[in-house]
């Protein structure tokens, strides 16, 4: 259930940041809240993907 609300939040905030509907603050809102949900999520996936793979190959960090 919170990946399908997450979903809506991140294609509402993609939509509203594609189409410049940010006069809306609602809009607003949502498309801060989609950039920031996606950021966290990417960066909680990477870290069990860095976690994984630590510990059999060595991970090159940036």
């Amino acid at each position: 259930m919170t990946r399908l609300v997450m979903l809506l939040v991140s294609l509402t905030g993609f939509w509203a940041l594609l189409s410049g509907q940010f006069h809306n603050t609602l809009l607003l809102a949502t498309g801060a809240v989609s950039i920031i949900g996606v950021g966290l999520l990417a960066a909680y996936r990477m870290q069990i993907v860095d976690d994984d793979l630590a510990t059999r190959t060595t991970w090159i960090r940036l």
